[in-house]
């Protein structure tokens, strides 16, 4: 309905936490290492195997990049409040 997808327009998302910031990053690699028919939890799996193993520099780096991404976000959203839910 029309006030369903107005309402859906209006959501602010969450700022990205450091592995979904990596998992952004890395999702064309595991798409042409695994194939481009995977769905996303397969990504996810892979790239979750690839994080564990990163050295704490380059994870250092991801996480840096999201609390850019996260000041960013209050600077836009300064009211934003992250209210889960219920399913």
């Amino acid at each position: 309905s029309a006030s369903a997808s107005s309402s859906r327009k209006a959501h602010v998302r969450r700022p990205p936490n450091c592995f979904i910031v990596y998992r952004m990053a890395m999702r064309e690699k595991v798409l042409k290492e695994i194939g481009s028919q995977c769905n996303n939890t397969e990504v996810s799996k892979v790239v979750a195997r690839w994080w564990k193993n990163e050295p704490e520099d380059v994870r250092e780096q991801y996480r840096e990049k999201a609390k850019q991404l996260s000041e960013e976000h209050k600077r836009r959203y300064p009211d934003y409040k992250y209210q889960p839910r219920k399913r």
